[in-house]
């Protein structure tokens, strides 16, 4: 029947059992029902238009029954000292800007501050950098009339000699955080404002005071590259391996996007630093894009991802 058509769902799949399942309902940062069966702007349609015009991307409104949310499951894990991980697959918002995907991290991370055992979060985070939400003029107006980094740009480009730098720091901004929503947030001259979401991450702590691991040393991966994460998620040779891209790319200059992620709480006591343990600690991350391309469309539109996560201390790795 037409009303099951707007369903949508996530999974948790184990070979090990699984016990006390339970749904997290995320904050609300856009009506998949109410919004999606309303009239779009002509501001937005031409925005889809041009999507699917120029990246070959058809945007379609999709009336869903329900919203963004987290499934956690404890996982039996007779290896593990306690006997149990805790995994929470988490779906963010897309159609919204990076502040509201922060403010659905933040909710998340409060429902599982209390788990005293090892945590594996993954899913679609859907950091792409930008703003998605359906827009209009109205909007547009707003947007610019509240945002101080508009205004600071305007008073720049027009009321001092800074034209010219700021120009020139534009497709400079755009390659920084280009593949790399963790590279830092610099307001006015390098913003990102995905990357708090991930500085939220690093500096949470669980009630036992473990933290998710950030670590990235080029032993821990199969690809010789380090930095932020590099042990959770394969990185590239310009920030991390695309989950997502476009059907046009022109060649990956644009419209790729790393959307999927692991984060794991292990037993270590700060998100990097040498000295702590490997025991449920991640690494051998892959992001296996020939695979998902092996057939004409693709297995999904996403690329899947995984890594590693050894029930015990292995001697190799530190």
């Amino acid at each position: 029947m037409p009303r099951y058509l707007g369903l949508h769902g996530s999974a948790i799949l184990s070979r090990y059992p699984i016990q006390n399942a339970r749904i997290f309902r995320l904050p609300v940062c856009h009506d998949w029902y109410n919004t999606e069966k309303s009239e779009i702007s002509k501001l937005e349609k031409g925005k889809r238009l041009a999507a699917n015009k120029v990246f070959l991307e058809r945007i379609e409104r999709e009336v869903r029954l329900g919203g963004r949310m987290a499934i956690i499951a404890d996982v039996q894990i007779p290896d593990l000292p306690e006997g149990l991980a805790t995994v929470v697959n988490v779906h963010l918002e897309n159609k919204c800007k990076p502040e509201c995907r922060t403010r659905q991290m933040d909710a998340l991370l409060s429902r599982i501050k209390e788990v005293e055992h090892p945590v594996i979060m993954a899913g679609d985070l859907n950091t792409t950098g930008s703003d998605g939400t359906p827009t209009s003029i109205r909007r547009e107006i707003l947007n610019r009339v509240k945002n101080y980094e508009f205004w600071v740009t305007q008073a720049l480009r027009w009321g001092t000699p800074a034209s010219l730098p700021l120009a020139v720091l534009t497709p400079v901004k755009y390659f920084k955080n280009y593949l790399d929503p963790t590279s830092t947030h610099l307001p006015v001259v390098g913003a990102n404002k995905e990357a708090i979401l991930f500085r939220h991450v690093e500096q949470f702590r669980f009630v036992d005071q473990h933290t998710f691991d950030f670590r990235g040393e080029t032993e821990h991966n199969l690809h010789d590259k380090g930095g932020t994460l590099a042990n959770s998620n394969q990185r590239a040779r310009k920030g991390f391996e695309p989950t997502f891209a476009l059907k046009r790319d022109f060649g990956g200059l644009v419209g790729r996007y790393k959307l999927d992620w692991f984060f794991v709480k292990p037993y270590i006591p700060r998100p990097r630093g040498d000295g702590m343990s490997y025991e449920f600690a991640p690494h051998f991350p892959m992001t296996m894009r020939d695979l998902n391309n092996a057939v004409p469309d693709g297995v999904s539109d996403h690329a899947p991802i995984t890594v590693d996560l050894p029930l015990s201390d292995p001697m190799f790795l530190k």
